[in-house]
């Protein structure tokens, strides 16, 4: 009998637990905000930014209308929750300097998400002049040269946002053992190719320089870091999952759900194999008199089934008490192949499941086997 000793639950999430929300997000858009994060009964509902921009000094820009003089417009040391208000601040202060004698606005293309400042004139924006070089990069303007001679400009990158940040607070210190992020059943995550998520921990709520900080590896349907022994060297109050994707074509990054927590599997028993599965299609297929095939398209679903065999009495009841904590009804994650034994990767058998009730069997005494099926949650 082969044993897979790299089958875990998730059972503790401590980002919340759909009643319980400790995710503080950097932005959000109403409806899908960061308390979607952690309803696990619905998983369909998600988090989408607005765009979180931080300027840790005063960012400045330097214009001119017509013949006009340079003049400076300046953006206070602080932090915006979206980028249209960002945006908003400085067409508010475009418009307000003295000197001023055009109407400006300041935008994102809807055809590409980039930044677009118009006025109701020709006027100038001296990207040369190192004033302008911080707000100029913020906004995605990248010309070596000044831009001179019209009315409309579209920055040539596209900067949706300084980053995006997930901070949760544990209330006391603690070291979680798994991260999970993942999307919609059958969808790719709303992150390009290009994107960077990194964890990040601290003993305080400042982040200028985290204690502790790990890379999580890019993964486009489901990403997953792990460690048995805590995903830090030592435990921390304040945990952060930080996300750069500043070229998104979206504009927006989302995930459906998050979790941040403990993960357990037996010492001394253990899931065994044959690992079994098969994919509930949850259609309704109608056949006419000349047999063609008519159906409703819905999200698939895995059913996989786990045996579990050697376990101890205190394992058996562990187990059995997770399942008193989740029923048939209240979904968690499963990490079927921590090892990528048996597929591309940890990540690729990490699912959102339903936990249906085991049955068990004690072979003798001490020594309890059970049988178990998760139906994944579509």
């Amino acid at each position: 009998m082969k044993l897979n000793r790299a089958c875990y639950f998730l059972d503790q999430n401590f980002a919340g637990d759909g009643e319980i929300n400790q995710i503080i997000p950097s932005s959000e858009q109403f409806p899908l905000v960061a308390a979607n994060l952690t309803d696990s009964y619905r998983r369909s509902k998600k988090w989408r930014s607005s765009g979180y921009f931080e300027f840790p000094g005063e960012k400045s820009l330097v214009i001119k209308e017509g013949a006009g003089p340079e003049v400076t417009i300046t953006l206070p040391e602080t932090s915006y929750s979206s980028r249209s208000d960002m945006l908003a601040d400085l067409q508010a202060s475009l418009n307000d300097h003295g000197s001023t004698t055009l109407t400006y606005t300041c935008s994102v293309n809807n055809v590409d998400k980039r930044t677009k400042i118009a006025a109701t004139g020709v006027f100038s924006i001296i990207s040369t002049n190192a004033l302008s070089a911080d707000l100029c990069h913020a906004l995605g303007f990248t010309s070596a040269a000044d831009y001179v001679g019209a009315s409309e400009y579209i920055s040539e990158a596209r900067i949706i946002h300084s980053y995006e940040f997930l901070r949760i607070d544990l209330g006391v210190d603690g070291n979680p053992q798994a991260l999970v992020l993942t999307g919609e059943r059958n969808t790719k995550l709303n992150l390009s190719a290009a994107a960077t998520v990194i964890i990040e921990a601290n003993l305080t709520d400042n982040w200028a320089a985290p204690a502790f900080s790990q890379v999580v590896p890019f993964h486009d349907r489901t990403m997953v870091l792990f460690d048995e022994n805590g995903l830090a060297p030592v435990p921390y109050r304040f945990w952060r999952i930080k996300i750069v994707d500043q070229d998104n074509p979206d504009g927006f990054i989302e995930f459906n759900k998050v979790y941040l927590g403990t993960m357990y599997s037996p010492i001394r028993g253990a899931a065994t194999f044959p690992f079994s599965g098969s994919v509930d299609t949850r259609e309704n297929q109608n056949t006419t008199e000349y047999g063609e095939r008519f159906s409703t398209k819905r999200r698939k679903s895995d059913i996989f089934s786990v045996d579990w065999e050697h376990l101890t009495v205190t394992e058996k009841e562990y187990i059995m008490d997770i399942f008193e904590r989740y029923g048939e009804s209240k979904p968690l994650f499963m990490m079927f192949d921590g090892n990528g034994v048996f597929s591309s990767g940890p990540e690729f058998y990490t699912r959102m499941v339903y936990f249906t009730s085991p049955p068990y069997r004690l072979n003798n005494v001490k020594n309890f086997s059970l049988s178990t099926q998760f139906v994944e949650v579509p």
